[in-house]
């Protein structure tokens, strides 16, 4: 018998080390006795079969076929696998490539001994506390445990949810940013952290305020799995500080956090010699969609805005619910005035695509504007109010969108002085007619008379009618003057 022989016959004939190999497809290509042994498949069985079929749990297989297509290899890593009596099998696991074929070494000795679960890490009595919520997850955010309370509160089985993306599947767009990125900061700095409080969305769609008491981080061998603690916050005022910092119907930062928000990037942005843009946007005839398919339906689409928005833009760029159907952005670390237009351009293209709500294919125009710091103000109130100017512009010139100018500001203030002045000339009856002849050009016989309205000013005298008559009618107040015309 040759030796490579004489190597594969001891291999099939361990008993305490369970070998077997895969090929680059996930079919079992070898078995020995200790595999039989260790997870209840005889090698007939078992060789042949595709290993996501017979022992690998559910949540396990995508990221398995992802290292098998690229060749990671584990070291000494603690690994569950399914046994054919549906018990788990908690195991030391080894792999190595060989061309395409994987061989993977299991040790039985770590067995029911040291499990690569939540127990490890936390005291048992924690995970069973009927007031705590558990939830454990990998590197790439796939819910690893899910406790009793967790259950409870949030509505999900742990068998349903089990290998989904803790982050898409609980938390609303808003957050899944902001949070994602705490926990890298939390991997990076390789430490646990305490209290860390966002909105987590249930089963039946309502949305608990859960206040993470500890997180803590833990790797072992080549694997990484992070542990909140946390509990459904009953607290006042916990909820009072939510209620008075948040949107409640979309979850983004409202006007009094946007402020905080906006000063702290002001406060970096001068620190840092660096500019920075607050974008104020606006949904165009919003009101329609209310008066057509209901408030509910509306209150649908507003959550899809902040859904979209918030999942394209950048981590640090912050979204805030001003009102109604309006959006503020803060675009922070602008290296050039000239990125505002970029930008514009940017959030533009988010609404090319329509909103689809209970099968209706909502169309949506946003109107914008942008201010840009330092140079169209250097605090939170100037900054959004010149950027609502600029939106306010651009709705007028019927543009998509528009960058402040101080031009913009004399024009709308010098607007508004005369839409105050159109409402007195009114009250205080300041308009009278004019009455011009018209005659026949051929006979030179007069057969008609125009009447034409003027304004007798106090102070500007009279005022032509190309001076405020297009602005009665975009306020709405050409009716009145119309009524004075007919009844003089």
């Amino acid at each position: 018998m040759g030796r490579q022989n004489q190597l594969e016959t001891m291999i099939g004939e361990l008993e305490s080390i369970a070998i077997f190999s895969i090929d680059h497809n996930g079919t079992i290509l070898e078995w020995n006795r200790a595999c039989e042994k260790f997870y209840g498949y005889l090698a007939s069985e078992s060789i042949g079969k595709k290993i996501y079929d017979l022992i690998l749990l559910d949540h396990q297989k995508e990221s398995f076929k992802e290292d098998l297509q690229n060749k990671n290899s584990y070291t000494y890593i603690e690994f569950q696998f399914k046994k054919s009596d549906g018990s788990v099998l908690y195991a030391l696991t080894n792999s190595t490539f060989v061309a395409d074929t994987c061989y993977f070494m299991v040790f039985d000795s770590l067995t029911s001994k040291r499990k690569n679960s939540i127990e490890n890490l936390i005291n048992p009595s924690i995970i069973e506390d009927d007031k705590l919520i558990v939830i454990s997850f990998d590197k790439n955010f796939k819910i690893t445990s899910f406790n009793n309370f967790a259950q409870t509160t949030i509505g999900y089985k742990e068998k349903d949810i089990l290998g989904e993306n803790f982050i898409e599947k609980f938390l609303p767009a808003s957050h899944q940013v902001k949070v994602k990125e705490a926990f890298e900061n939390i991997s990076k700095e390789r430490r646990s952290t305490n209290q860390l409080s966002f909105p987590i969305i249930c089963q039946n769609g309502e949305r608990k305020i859960i206040k993470w008491e500890k997180i803590i981080k833990s790797k072992k061998s080549n694997e990484e799995f992070y542990f909140l603690i946390g509990v459904n916050s009953q607290d006042d005022k916990d909820k009072l500080s939510y209620l008075a910092n948040y949107d409640l119907l979309t979850d983004l930062p409202n006007q009094t956090l946007l402020n905080e928000k906006l000063q702290l990037a002001i406060n970096k942005a001068a620190r840092l010699k660096e500019n920075m843009i607050t974008l104020f946007l606006n949904i165009e005839n919003f009101k329609s969609i209310n008066h057509i398919f209901g408030f509910d339906f509306g209150n649908g689409i507003l959550q899809m805005i902040s859904d979209r928005i918030c999942s394209n833009l950048r981590d640090y760029d912050t979204v805030a619910r001003f009102s109604g159907d309006e959006f503020v952005i803060i675009f922070e670390n602008i290296a050039e005035n000239s990125d505002a237009v970029k930008i514009a351009q940017r959030v533009s293209q988010l609404f090319q695509k329509p909103f689809i709500l209970e099968e209706n294919s909502i169309e949506l125009k946003a109107n914008m504007g942008l201010s840009i710091f330092p140079s169209d103000g250097n605090d939170p109130k100037t900054l959004i109010k010149n950027a609502n100017l600029a939106m306010n512009h651009a709705k007028k010139d019927n543009s998509t969108w528009t960058i402040f100018t101080p031009a913009i500001s004399d024009e709308l203030t010098k607007q508004a002085s005369m839409e105050d002045s159109l409402k007195n000339a009114i009250a205080n009856e300041e308009f009278f007619l004019e009455y011009q002849p018209q005659v026949d050009t051929n006979s030179q016989k007069i057969i008609g008379v125009e009447a034409l309205i003027r304004w007798n000013h106090p102070k500007l005298k009279n005022i032509p009618p190309l001076d405020f008559i297009p602005l009665a009618e975009d306020t709405g107040l050409i009716h009145k003057i119309g009524k004075i015309v007919l009844r003089d």
